[in-house]
């Protein structure tokens, strides 16, 4: 079994694990890497959200990794409950958790009227391996329209990077832009933490650990320090401007970390 090793990488596990079926070995961290995954930046347009890094967790994104390799993940997407509990195996979908939010799981078998999962967890932390649940259970932890994704084999491709990098370049600029913007204005607390998934995660939660995954260490340790400036900040309780509590040089030079290494790799013609 492959194993999680970094945050929210849950889906990435569970492809690693839908290969490993495949007899390919490749952990989650392997892929992220491939995927260059901690430097590409995009805009979901119905939102608004900028995803980064562990957020760019559907096909069109682990095609990167996986088309190279002769695999793409196929999905469907709105099916009801009882169509996923019926649907046959291995394929990946997520599960309501008790402490809230979503974990992407593989459905393994059914073993009678039993849905045996493959659960992604870090190694050694006390969680199971495998989860079996009736089918009420898993209707119950199931959404109303959840989105099934399973591997199929494709003809091995090699992936130009280069229009990826270079709207990535593009929209960093604007994510700057707009954070900056959003930085300079008075917020209440709760603004600031209605901003946090479609603003503030891909530069304080997901940017620190794509660095991290991926040996950036400086930029890692900077982003980091952004992060604890804001929370520091957010746990006082009252109206703030972001602007006010962040290390402007910090701020300055993670994004300029992001268009340097972005202008590398371009020049490069990267090609995966």
């Amino acid at each position: 079994m492959q194993y999680m090793h970094f945050n929210s990488s849950c889906a990435f596990c569970c492809v690693a694990n839908l290969l490993e079926l495949e007899g390919r070995e490749i952990s989650d961290t392997q892929l992220f890497r491939e995927m260059r995954a901690d430097l590409l930046l995009h805009r979901e347009h119905e939102t608004g959200t900028w995803q980064t890094g562990a957020m760019l967790q559907s096909g069109v994104w682990f095609a990167l990794a996986l088309r190279p390799m002769g695999f793409s993940l196929e999905e469907v997407q709105s099916l009801d409950a009882e169509a996923v509990v019926e649907r046959k195996p291995p394929f990946m979908v997520g599960l309501k958790r008790e402490q809230g939010g979503r974990h992407a799981h593989i459905l393994m078998e059914h073993r009678g009227d039993k849905l045996v999962f493959l659960n992604p967890h870090r190694e050694g932390d006390g969680e199971p391996d495998l989860v079996t649940l009736t089918k009420e259970e898993c209707v119950e932890r199931l959404a109303p329209a959840s989105a099934v994704g399973f591997l199929a084999p494709c003809t091995p491709e090699r992936i130009d990077f280069q229009p990826l990098l270079e709207r990535s370049k593009e929209n960093w600029r604007s994510y700057e832009e707009e954070l900056t913007t959003f930085s300079m204005q008075l917020h209440t607390l709760k603004e600031l933490r209605t901003a946090q998934e479609p603003l503030l995660r891909a530069l304080l939660l997901d940017g620190p650990e794509g660095a991290r995954v991926c040996g950036h260490r400086e930029q890692a340790e900077r982003l980091r320090k952004l992060q604890s400036q804001f929370l520091s900040k957010l746990r006082r309780g009252k109206p703030f401007c972001l602007w006010d509590c962040w290390d402007k040089k910090d701020l300055s030079a993670a994004f300029a970390f992001y268009q340097s290494r972005l202008e590398v790799l371009i020049q490069e013609g990267t090609v995966g």
